[in-house]
């Protein structure tokens, strides 16, 4: 462990867990609010619009854990190289 980049392993687990916390907020909110139009008998067109805005934060979110996987892995080909 001690050739091990403590500096990736800090990005890795903030890069994953931020984005966990933003996937998670998003859909959560998205879904509530979709939910909520659908539940007081709005047009499916009409809850698709509502629930639109949460799509971009969620795939932001995707993309920040894809990034730290990444990184995670990385960090193990640079161990094991050494």
């Amino acid at each position: 462990m001690e050739f091990t980049n403590k500096n990736l392993v800090f990005t890795q687990i903030v890069l994953c867990e931020s984005g966990i916390l933003l996937t998670a907020i998003f859909m959560y909110w998205g879904g509530y609010v979709g939910a909520s139009a659908a539940h007081a008998g709005m047009a499916e067109f009409i809850i698709g619009e509502i629930m639109e805005f949460a799509v971009v934060p969620s795939g932001l979110g995707i993309g920040l854990q894809i990034v730290g996987n990444l990184t995670g892995l990385i960090n193990v080909f640079l161990t094991m190289k050494k």
